[in-house]
């Protein structure tokens, strides 16, 4: 749902047209297009589900309760194909109680529905299924419906119509997709010339120096980018960290002189390297996190693990980060991006994390400047 923008959505014209032609078609009382979230379900469209008349595309999508929710049932069906249908509520032992029938004040005697499927960001895994039903296109009578129900031909326009609003939300996703790819790209860009001016002979330590602005503001848009809720910058470059496997550069003998004068807030000794934090900003305090003694082999482990797995996101549920040691306990999921130097060096390591529960980092591929 957070992938495809839908954990905070708003009305779309399209969607809203695909409800009023589901209404005129099946001349139903009411029709309402679902997003069933876990707590609540939110109406992405509808008609004559109360009194007064349809909202307008400019006000906000309404709430309704999940313990209510007859899409919730629906849901329950994997098949992209499959309909849900209710001829008589009353009948119905799950639905005999429920708020939203006739007998108990609302306007549902019976219901049918069809699950608006989306593409899993898991799809390559054999595991995860290619597609998850997020809500339902929902067709509501005040009156009872023969128990034969719809017959197979309303069936299929009533999946139909569904798909359509998925192929809207796709739509809509592949837009979002291509305007961050962009902001991306240009992000990088300026970020790069602005690196390429920097004057390195002044002190970094220097709060007006110009490089720690440059990581500062990278690391604000690089949050923006990913709806991360930190992001920080750390240069490895005097670190003795691990090599990768096909590279047989040798060690230098002795740590790299640093590039500016770190106080012991923001250095740390581990194995004669010291990392730095070029810029943060977000919900982590990273100058604490610097100032522990074990953030260097914490670090170290982080990189041989990608050396050995490729593996940089982590949800930490099923995969639990190599950073969690020194990271609050608050974070969740976390990406850890190493940047190597021509000669194959841990060089800088990019840090995001997230607070967010079941927080995922999508990957959106640049294109080649």
């Amino acid at each position: 749902m957070r992938r495809y923008g839908l954990d905070s959505p708003t009305r779309r014209a399209a969607v809203d047209r695909i409800c009023g032609i589901a209404k005129l078609y099946f001349k139903s009382t009411t029709v309402i297009i679902t997003l069933v979230l876990e707590s609540h379900q939110v109406l992405a469209a509808e008609r004559s589900w109360v009194a007064g008349g349809d909202p307008a595309l400019s006000e906000p999508v309404r709430e309704t309760p999940y313990d209510s929710s007859f899409c919730a049932h629906g849901m329950t069906q994997l098949d992209p194909s499959a309909t849900f249908d209710i001829p008589n509520a009353q009948a119905d032992w799950r639905f005999k109680h429920n708020p939203h029938t006739v007998p108990a004040g609302g306007g549902l005697s019976s219901y049918a529905s069809a699950n608006i499927h989306l593409t899993t960001s898991g799809s390559q895994n054999p595991l995860v299924p290619s597609t998850l039903p997020v809500g339902s296109l929902c067709i509501i009578d005040s009156r009872p419906r023969s128990a034969s129900g719809l017959s197979d031909e309303d069936k299929s326009l009533l999946h139909d119509l569904a798909a359509m609003v998925g192929r809207e939300f796709e739509l809509g996703f592949e837009a979002q997709r291509r305007k961050v790819e962009i902001g991306q790209t240009e992000f990088l860009g300026a970020f790069l010339n602005t690196l390429l001016s920097i004057d390195t002979t002044s002190p970094t330590t220097d709060p007006t120096n110009t490089a720690l602005s440059a990581y500062k503001s990278a690391t604000e848009k690089v949050r923006s980018l990913t709806s991360a809720h930190s992001a920080a910058i750390f240069d490895l470059r005097s670190l003795r960290a691990p090599m990768p496997p096909s590279k047989h550069v040798p060690a230098p003998a002795t740590p790299a002189k640093p590039r500016r004068n770190a106080s012991v807030a923001d250095q740390f000794k581990v194995g004669g390297g010291s990392i730095f934090l070029l810029g943060s900003s977000g919900d982590v305090d990273y100058e604490k996190v610097v100032e522990r003694e074990d953030v260097g082999k914490v670090v170290c482990e982080a990189i041989q693990l990608y050396y050995e797995t490729g593996t940089s996101e982590y949800d930490g549920i099923t995969k639990l980060s190599p950073l969690d040691p020194v990271l609050p306990y608050k974070t969740t999921g976390s990406l850890l991006v190493p940047v190597f130097d021509v000669a194959g060096r841990p060089a800088l390591l990019l840090v995001l994390t997230s607070s967010e529960k079941r927080f995922r980092f999508v990957r959106i591929p640049l294109h080649p400047f």
